[in-house]
């Protein structure tokens, strides 16, 4: 009697288990619905530069239309940031050393999804590391996620990161005109189920 008690005690405990269990569902990024801006301020004058298109994937678990977990990963291809003026360009491509370390990748390690998030209004952070040139940091990312009526992921996010932390020297434009060790990003990303993409 007492091993048939264990024996379906088991048997509820794992079939419980396996009903709430879900397995992640891999999302890729939509190159062509992204953006990413970064900002930051000189002795003279303010500025921004954008990357009008990235890659990367995204494996998420929800439960009841709220995410439980995510990682993943998010891919910049360096020869596509721009701050809209050649000159300025190369001086960036070249400080980030652009031949060598042709990418910029953000590995998502988890989401701290905030309490008072809904189905509706998804918000938290994601832990990460970094990866600039030779060198990697931890960075967190403010975030908000929404799912459309396609079953598309729309995200927006920020962070900020420090120059002089990543080995980069911050530069200087016009002799006069230093870049300021912070630098704001500000992204917008979709993402689309895999399965349904194929």
């Amino acid at each position: 009697m007492k091993f048939l008690k264990i024996f379906f005690l088991t048997y509820a405990f794992v079939g419980i288990n396996a009903i709430n269990y879900v397995s992640a569902e891999n999302y890729l990024i939509t190159p062509n619905k992204t953006e990413l801006m970064f900002l930051g301020t000189a002795t003279i004058n303010a500025f921004h530069g954008e990357c009008k298109s990235f890659k990367g994937e995204i494996q998420l678990n929800e439960n009841k239309n709220l995410i439980t977990a995510l990682t993943g990963k998010i891919v910049v291809d360096v020869n596509m940031l721009t701050l809209q003026n050649k000159s300025s360009d190369k001086k960036m491509l070249a400080l980030l050393q652009s031949d060598s370390f042709p990418i910029i990748v953000y590995e998502i390690q988890s989401f701290k999804t905030n309490p008072n998030s809904t189905p509706e209004n998804i918000t938290g952070k994601f832990l990460g590391q970094l990866s600039i040139r030779k060198t990697t940091l931890p960075i967190e990312c403010t975030v908000a996620l929404n799912k459309n009526v396609r079953g598309e992921y729309e995200i927006q996010g920020r962070t900020s990161l420090s120059l002089t932390k990543f080995q980069i020297k911050p530069p200087t434009f016009w002799m006069l005109n230093k870049v300021d060790d912070t630098i704001g990003i500000i992204f917008n990303v979709t993402l689309e189920n895999e399965t349904k993409r194929k």
